[in-house]
C-alpha cells in the first residue's frame, strides 16, 4: 500500500510540475553528454572466444553531443553524434569495438515547460559504424620496419546498420543575471531498437553468415549543455 501511495504521489507530483508557468518560446540548446552504453553484443562475443580471443566488455563509457530545437507548440527536432569503445585484454590479446553513432532526423514533442525544469522525448533513425579488431599485443621495442615485415597480427571487419531511437531528456536550467544564455544540467536515457540486418565487412569485401548484434543498445548520460 506505501508503494502504491508513493508512485500516485510521483505521478500527482510531475502532473504539477508540467503545469507550465512561462509563455511558451521558441529556440535552441546544445548538450555535452557522457556516461554509459550497453549495446548487445552475445553472438559477436561468441565467435570472438571461439576463435581464442578475450570476450568483450558490454557495457562501456560513452560520449557525445546532442543538438536540439524548440518550438512554440513544444515540438522538438534532435541531432546527435555518439561514440563509445569496448575493449577487453589478456596478457597477449586484445579484443576492440568502436562504435559511431549519427542520428539527424529525431522528432518529438516537449511534455514538461517549467522554468526551471523541462522535459521531452524524440524518436528517430540512427545510423551505426562499427569496426570491430582483434590482434595480438606488441610490445614497446618494435619498429615499423620489423611490424610490417612481420605477419599479420590482427583480424578487423565493420557493420553498418539503422537503428530506431527512443530517447528522453529531463534537463535544469540555471540563469545568470546579466546573459540570456542559461546553464543546463540534465540526463538522458536512450534505447536503440535495430531495423536492419547485420551486414559486416572487409575493406570491400562482404563478410556472410555474420553475428547478428545491436550496436546500439541502451544508453545513459549526464548532460551539461547551454541555450543558444
Amino acid at each position: 500500500m506505501k508503494k502504491i501511495f508513493f508512485y500516485l504521489s510521483l505521478i500527482a507530483g510531475f502532473n504539477v510540475l508540467a503545469q507550465t508557468d512561462v509563455p511558451k518560446e521558441s529556440g535552441s540548446e546544445i548538450y555535452w553528454n557522457i556516461g554509459a552504453h550497453s549495446p548487445s553484443i552475445q553472438p559477436l562475443n561468441d565467435l570472438i572466444v571461439a576463435a581464442g580471443f578475450p570476450m568483450l566488455k558490454t557495457t562501456s563509457y560513452s560520449a557525445g553531443f546532442s543538438y536540439v530545437q524548440f518550438s512554440k507548440k513544444d515540438i522538438v527536432t534532435e541531432q546527435e553524434l555518439f561514440y563509445y569503445n569496448l575493449q577487453s585484454k589478456n596478457d597477449s590479446l586484445t579484443s576492440n569495438m568502436r562504435n559511431i553513432s549519427y542520428g539527424f532526423s529525431l522528432f518529438g514533442y516537449r511534455y514538461m515547460d517549467r522554468k526551471k525544469l523541462k522535459m521531452f522525448s524524440t524518436v528517430g533513425l540512427i545510423f551505426n559504424n562499427s569496426r570491430v579488431k582483434v590482434f595480438e599485443n606488441l610490445t614497446n621495442d618494435n619498429s615499423v620496419a620489423s611490424y610490417l615485415s612481420g605477419t599479420a597480427n590482427q583480424h578487423e571487419m565493420n557493420t553498418f546498420n539503422y537503428n530506431l531511437n527512443g530517447t528522453t531528456h529531463i534537463n535544469y536550467y540555471i540563469s545568470f543575471k546579466k546573459s540570456t544564455t542559461q546553464l543546463i544540467l540534465g540526463a538522458r536515457a536512450a534505447y536503440y531498437l535495430p531495423l536492419t540486418t547485420t551486414k559486416w565487412s572487409m575493406d570491400n569485401a562482404k563478410l556472410n553468415n555474420g553475428p547478428k548484434i545491436n550496436p546500439g543498445g541502451y544508453a545513459v548520460h549526464l548532460s551539461i549543455g547551454m541555450t543558444l
